[in-house]
């Protein structure tokens, strides 16, 4: 899951975002990767402060890492994942479907060129 704000906020150049949106186009065609953009007007502001990368073991999450603007934390602790799973479920809900997600963004491709 993405923020909408990236396909708004350039990261280095012109050509340099471009081939970053084109290169998250390209991902979507693989069986291993999924993206849904989290729309503005969803008014969800939960999990916008770093990335989060969960850890599973046969389906199962075991672990996940919480990034933020200051640190980065390794979770372990039953609790505390089910807490990070939820939040990430609730914020899944309120993005895009994929498809969906990938045409704003191939919308988007369109302005940077």
């Amino acid at each position: 899951m993405l923020d909408e704000g990236i396909l708004y906020r350039p990261v280095g150049s012109n050509s340099v975002t471009l081939r970053q949106l084109e290169h998250l186009i390209a991902l979507t065609e693989t069986e291993w990767f999924t993206l849904q953009l989290l729309p503005y007007e969803a008014l969800c502001t939960a999990m916008l402060v770093g990335s989060v990368l969960l850890a599973q073991e046969n389906g199962v999450t075991t672990a996940a890492y919480v990034e933020s603007a200051a640190l980065g934390q390794v979770v372990d602790k039953p609790s505390e994942i089910k807490r990070i799973v939820d939040r990430l479920e609730r914020v899944r809900s309120a993005a895009l479907p994929e498809y969906l997600s990938v045409q704003r963004i191939k919308e988007r491709v369109t302005t940077w060129s």
